[in-house]
């Protein structure tokens, strides 16, 4: 904690306990899981995104009259059969469906293991501990 905001601090509410190493490794390991949980966050966000262009795109697919369609592969279009092209949109967008339920479970992990550390260092250092976000 840097000079000024400890002495924000009131002294009252200042737990005399002293800092073990194994309280800095729990107080580190918060920190890791803090930037695991935006980076799940930002991931989830991003992937609900394209989901969302995948489900416009297959909803998009009913109303084209033409038997072959333009699909994009990376960088490149392509010319598919209209089936195909649907079934291509299909699995991608079940592939990200899932990927985004592998995000969400590592998240709750996060989110559980984070509130235990949270309880347990709260409950050694009370208010001279911020484990809020800023």
């Amino acid at each position: 904690m840097n000079t000024i905001s400890r002495r924000m601090v009131d002294r009252a509410d200042e737990s005399k306990a002293e800092v073990t190493r194994e309280d800095q490794d729990d107080i580190n390991r918060f920190a890791r899981l803090l930037a695991q949980r935006v980076e799940q966050d930002e991931a989830i966000e991003s992937r609900q995104a394209l989901l969302k262009l995948y489900e416009d795109a297959i909803d998009e697919m009913a109303f084209i009259d033409d038997e072959e369609v333009l699909h994009n592969f990376g960088d490149s279009f392509v010319m598919l059969n209209k089936d195909e092209a649907e079934e291509s949109l299909e699995t991608k967008k079940s592939m990200l469906l899932n990927s985004v339920a592998s995000c969400e479970e590592k998240l709750s992990q996060i989110r559980v293991e984070m509130a235990t550390l949270k309880s347990k260092l709260y409950g050694k250092f009370g208010k001279s501990i911020n484990l809020e976000e800023s």
